[in-house]
């Protein structure tokens, strides 16, 4: 028995609804994700705040937190927004706010784990 946590992606079809497309997330509506790791020597609490923020800003979301100066986590978000230059963007705005060691894993389908 697999313990592959993602979806089996559905066969290509030419004739799917947009309500169909969507609650499957395929097409325009896939989601992207990529899991991240920094570590850090500012204020937890304020850190944590402030990754929230840029978090929201574009349109994505995170499972995971800060603790014991390290910030890790699993982000996804809109295919549009989740690209390498959205990552390194991040990466820079994390230098910024104090982070080091900052390595992200690769991007891949957040429903069904492949691109």
């Amino acid at each position: 028995m697999s313990e592959d946590i993602f979806k089996q992606k559905p066969k290509p079809s030419r004739n799917r609804s947009k309500r169909l497309r969507k609650k499957l997330f395929l097409d325009e509506f896939q989601e992207l994700g990529f899991e991240i790791r920094a570590e850090f020597h500012t204020d937890e609490d304020q850190l944590l705040d402030d990754v929230i923020d840029y978090i929201e800003a574009q349109t994505w979301i995170m499972g995971g937190g800060v603790g014991q100066g390290i910030l890790q986590g699993y982000l996804c978000g809109p295919a549009n927004t989740v690209n390498d230059k959205a990552l390194s963007d991040f990466a820079l705005w994390l230098e910024k706010q104090g982070c080091e060691n900052i390595s992200f894993g690769t991007i891949h389908d957040a429903t069904y784990g492949q691109l």
